[in-house]
């Protein structure tokens, strides 16, 4: 009975040292992140590094790492807002420069023909 009780114990010993550690785990989550940082999937890679903080909080290298790496994350996405909304606003600007254009000539006798035709044009430019 011992030698069975023993070797049960030896092999879920064995099992047991077959898994990754925290440390592995949590670097494994970490390139993940970074993957999905390289893929723009930016939501994504800022879930991830936040798991390894409050799943592994122990592992403190790690932890830096995806601290950092989050940061850049946000900054990127940062960064891509605001040349999005550059690029709306120089648009939005273009539009009201045509529309008081439009209420110059409106006000100036144009007739109404003539209006729609520059509009048109305007807006093909």
């Amino acid at each position: 009975m011992r030698p069975k009780l023993f070797g049960i114990v030896i092999l879920l010993a064995v099992v047991a040292s077959c898994q990754p550690s925290k440390e592995e785990r949590a670097k494994a989550l970490y390139e993940q992140a970074v993957s999905a940082f390289t893929d723009h999937k930016t939501g994504l890679a800022k879930s991830l590094l936040d798991s390894i903080t409050e799943t592994y909080p122990e592992e403190y290298r790690v932890c830096k790492e995806a601290s950092d790496m989050r940061r850049t994350v946000v900054t990127y996405e940062k960064r891509r807002t605001i040349s999005y909304l550059d690029s709306v606003l120089a648009e939005r600007q273009k539009e009201i420069e045509l529309l008081n254009m439009f209420e110059l000539l409106q006000g100036s006798g144009v007739g109404e023909d003539d209006l729609d035709l520059w509009m048109e044009e305007q807006v093909f430019l």
